[in-house]
């Protein structure tokens, strides 16, 4: 499964890193790519093992806020 969120707090190419990071380490996530200029999050994940909402947590964690787009 393939979603998308919008992320904000993001002021560098640096912290868009910091939040694939982030979601990359969350289990059933198999890639999290963010495009820093239009300050999305595209995330593909197994739906029995990861849920939308460990996704926006792990970017919370990582100091950022993250919604569905």
């Amino acid at each position: 499964m393939i979603k998308e969120f919008k992320v904000e707090g993001l002021k560098c190419s640096g912290c868009a890193k910091a939040v694939e990071n982030a979601v990359s380490a969350v289990e059933g996530v198999e890639k999290a790519s963010v495009d820093f200029e239009a300050k999305k999050l595209t995330v593909e994940f197994l739906q029995d093992k990861a849920e939308e909402q460990k996704i926006i947590e792990a970017v919370s964690k990582a100091g950022y806020q993250a919604e569905l787009a």
